[in-house]
């Protein structure tokens, strides 16, 4: 699935709170989200 989030992420069907939450859900890394994003992925404080 991760490179259906990243194509789609690409394509603008997804926002940066979207990638942030299939990271959460393990559909892509941390790595990849910075990837994508340019940006360093912060998870949520609990």
């Amino acid at each position: 699935m991760d490179r259906f989030v990243l194509m789609y992420y690409k394509m603008g069907l997804f926002t940066i709170p979207d990638m942030q939450l299939f990271v959460q859900a393990g559909e892509i890394t941390a790595d990849q989200y910075k990837q994508a994003t340019g940006e360093d992925y912060v998870a949520p404080a609990a």
